[in-house]
């Protein structure tokens, strides 16, 4: 299924499984905002993730911030497992993600490109124009690709990358990502 099929989809559960009824089968996947009572499942992930991890303190800070409408967090789960998180800043009419983190043994089955798709519909629901992520390759911590998303407000996202070079000698094409904490 394209990315494009996926953020036009309206029904999570068909495409997990298959089916069109609404019954959502134990082990599918299971995206829904963040709270408190997640960060103990999420700090283990964040610390495998970044090299400058959040701290609970910072995530707190963010989930107060999301109760007054700035920032919106979501969780996916595995059988009731949390296996990834993201989450963006609203900043006037663009959304800004500040973070997107699988468990490592959950990579490569399509949690992050949920959770963006997600991302993606609640930033246009809050009547966001654009969506922005940097992504800096973790091989040379040089290398930063800005992914933009536009327009959010009318259909479906158009996804543009540009890199910006800034002095990095080596660049390997599938690098993790990092943030370096300062959102």
């Amino acid at each position: 299924m394209s990315i494009l099929s996926r953020f036009l989809r309206r029904d999570k559960t068909e495409w997990a499984t298959g089916a069109s009824d609404s019954a959502t089968p134990p082990d599918a996947l299971t995206i829904e905002p963040m709270r408190r009572a997640h960060l103990p499942e999420i700090l283990p992930i964040e610390l495998t993730a970044y090299p400058q991890p959040w701290s609970q303190g910072v995530f707190q800070d963010e989930l107060a911030m999301q109760a007054r409408g700035s920032r919106h967090y979501l969780v996916a789960k595995l059988a009731g497992r949390i296996v990834g998180y993201g989450g963006m800043i609203y900043m006037d009419t663009a959304a800004h993600i500040t973070n997107v983190a699988v468990d490592v043994a959950m990579r490569r089955r399509g949690i992050a490109t949920e959770l963006m798709l997600d991302l993606a519909w609640e930033a246009r629901r809050a009547g966001m124009a654009s969506l922005t992520l940097e992504v800096r390759q973790s091989e040379c911590g040089q290398n930063i690709m800005k992914i933009v998303t536009t327009p959010l407000l009318c259909g479906a996202p158009i996804f543009k990358a540009r890199r910006m070079k800034r002095g990095c000698k080596q660049s390997k094409p599938n690098g993790a990502a990092t943030h370096d904490g300062s959102y």
